[in-house]
């Protein structure tokens, strides 16, 4: 091959840059390139045009796919969200307890559930949690409230605990003694409704030496927990506060409130 000086190159005739149009490999169509590679090559091209585009399409649908299976799978029964107040108990070991008597009462811990809350303190100075525990009460959230004797009474006296002995079913009064009740003497303050009278409550149920006690405990002697069902819950109304209370006490179960 001859350049227009006259001169020999060392190019063939037919090499690339003398080609022209559609005769240049760098001007085939993405398919007649695609042809023309083997199976390495094929590889090797779609990873460098088009592997990070797929990974983030099928990542982004993997994504929406688990927003809605979250969003429409069943959601588990709420049995009863539980409030232990001043914990002194082995919280791993007290809610393992509580998966049991889900499991007691029939279902799997994916078709229900039981809330324990050990985090919160009766501290006068714990301003946060006296808060939060006020706003769990307004919300209708808490069922049941664990707490000490000494402290109860400052929840009997702004009324958000049931008096037990208009509430409990027969059978668990039958298994309850008369040392078993914890009643607080109810003295109406400025706070209380214009109609309340002095009177005693039995505000609920003493449970030190109850296995949900002795066997999560880590503090040796009495904890002086009493067990009180609270008003704006719902457990008392669906029964299954008494279905929980019942599995605690080792009884059996009533098919009807």
């Amino acid at each position: 091959m001859q350049n227009l000086d006259g001169k020999k190159t060392q190019l063939d005739d037919d090499a690339e840059i003398y080609k022209v149009g559609a005769e240049r490999s760098d001007n085939k169509s993405a398919g007649q390139h695609w042809k023309e590679l083997d199976t390495k090559g094929k590889w090797q091209y779609f990873a460098n045009y088009y592997l990070v585009y797929v990974v983030a399409i099928l990542a982004g649908v993997f994504f929406l796919a688990y927003i809605l299976y979250s969003a429409l799978r069943p959601k588990p029964k709420e049995l009863g969200y539980i409030v232990i107040l001043d914990c002194e108990l082995n919280t791993n070991k007290a809610d393992a307890y509580f998966q049991n008597v889900t499991k007691e009462l029939g279902y799997t811990t994916k078709e229900a559930t039981i809330t324990l809350n050990t985090g919160l303190s009766s501290a006068q100075h714990m301003i946060a949690d006296t808060q939060a525990l006020s706003t769990y009460f307004f919300a209708g959230t808490v069922d049941v409230l664990i707490t000490k004797k000494e402290i109860i009474g400052r929840y009997a006296q702004i009324d958000i605990l049931y008096d037990i002995r208009d509430i409990l079913p027969d059978d668990i009064k039958a298994a309850l003694k008369e040392e078993d009740y914890f009643t607080y003497h109810f003295v109406p303050d400025v706070h209380a409704a214009a109609d309340a009278v002095e009177r005693d409550i039995v505000v609920g149920i003493c449970i030190d030496g109850l296995p949900l006690i002795e066997e999560t405990k880590y503090v040796d002697g009495a904890t002086n927990y009493v067990w009180s069902f609270v008003r704006s819950g719902d457990g008392v109304k669906t029964g299954d506060s008494f279905r929980i209370l019942r599995s605690l006490l080792g009884l059996p179960q009533v098919e009807q409130e």
